[in-house]
């Protein structure tokens, strides 16, 4: 499907030390698209410098110290608010998200209110990140009764009219996770997006004990609530 007229489309990227990704992964998103790209620099030491890339619709936010993935993303949140943005896209800064894939996300019909990548559960996958996305994915999905692929998966565009009025607590990776149950209702548009499956042997910031736990928490909390 393509976007029947324009949104003012942001992307955001939440960053934290991927400077040698970023030489690759900014180069290569402005072959495929002129959207205005937001770098949310996670307390990145030393701070991420974006005047190398000489681009005046690319930006740059600074948390001081590094307050998570799910922090760095609402506060893209609240900048593309602030400035009129109707849609986000968000993906990693480590190239693990194809950038070559953005114009899936920025050509899709514009009527979709979240468009969720989703990789194939198998090698190169980790089986532990394979078995956790599983059984995350098929929560959410009976408890939204809606079709998520792959909940863990951070290449995604929202429509900020349906997150907007919500309150979140999740700083950490869990965010992503937090905005599906918070933000669909019976009248959200889902459509799940096949992505690569890109893993280059880096370490993984995901702590499989204390996400396992804080997912556990958050579930409860939206059952309880």
């Amino acid at each position: 499907k393509l976007k029947i007229t324009n949104m003012k489309l942001l992307i955001l990227i939440p960053c934290y030390n991927t400077h040698q990704y970023l030489n690759t992964l900014i180069p290569l998103l402005y072959t495929q698209t002129s959207e205005d790209i937001i770098i949310i620099d996670d307390g990145s030491s030393p701070p991420i410098d974006i005047e190398k890339f000489d681009k005046k619709n690319l930006f740059l936010l600074r948390n001081h110290k590094n307050k998570g993935k799910g922090y760095s993303i609402r506060k893209g949140f609240e900048y593309a608010l602030k400035n009129n943005y109707s849609d986000v896209i968000t993906l990693d800064g480590d190239m693990q998200h194809d950038p070559l894939e953005i114009n899936k996300f920025v050509k899709y019909d514009k009527d979709a209110t979240f468009l969720l990548g989703y990789r194939k559960f198998s090698n190169p996958m980790p089986i532990s990140r394979i078995l956790s996305n599983t059984i995350t994915s098929r929560i959410i999905s009976i408890l939204k009764n809606k079709s998520i692929n792959d909940s863990q998966c951070g290449y995604r565009r929202y429509n900020l009219d349906a997150i907007k009025d919500f309150k979140f607590h999740e700083d950490g990776y869990i965010f992503e996770s937090e905005i599906l149950l918070n933000c669909i209702n019976d009248n959200t548009s889902i459509d799940n997006i096949k992505i690569r499956a890109i893993y280059d042997g880096s370490p993984s910031h995901i702590n499989k004990i204390t996400d396992t736990m804080q997912f556990i928490k958050l579930i409860m909390r939206y059952i309880i609530a």
